[in-house]
């Protein structure tokens, strides 16, 4: 079984598009998903960098 850090360690950062892309939902949930992200990054859970890309932290 693989420890989070190295699942982290191999996924490449995402864009909105990409992270949106991977979840089938309904709803109106990507209209949230850049308030959604950027929670992420304050609580340290993601990060993004400067091509508007995010990863995990």
């Amino acid at each position: 079984m693989k420890s989070r850090g190295n699942i982290r360690a191999t996924l490449p950062p995402l864009d909105e598009d990409a992270i949106a892309a991977r979840f089938s939902a309904r709803g109106r949930w990507r209209e949230r998903l850049p308030t959604i992200l950027e929670t992420l990054i304050t609580i340290g859970r993601a990060r993004s960098d400067a091509q508007g890309r995010y990863s995990a932290a």
